[in-house]
């Protein structure tokens, strides 16, 4: 997964490239096409009821967006901006 996010190839992963990966994904998720996710099509029950901060049900890509840069921030334990593969 690692080698996925890091796009330009610099062993790190930033922030916008960890998006750029999750953000590409968004659309796929979305098997009714109505632009937002349910927990249907994300998947993991728990995760969702934390991304879906409105609570009405359904994840735009604002909120999916901030439940990965979210997690960034939680994994960039030395808050350098980047991920290392010891970070992930």
């Amino acid at each position: 997964m690692f080698l996925r996010m890091d796009a330009n190839k610099d062993s790190k992963v930033t922030r916008e490239e960890l998006l750029g990966l999750w953000t590409g994904i968004y659309p796929a998720k979305d098997k009714d096409g109505d632009g937002m996710l349910n927990v249907t099509e994300f998947g993991a029950p728990n995760a969702f009821k934390n991304m879906d901060t409105n609570r009405d049900g359904k994840a735009t890509l604002k909120e999916y967006r901030k439940l990965y840069s979210d997690q960034f921030d939680g994994l960039d334990k030395d808050q350098s901006g980047a991920l290392t593969p010891d970070e992930m």
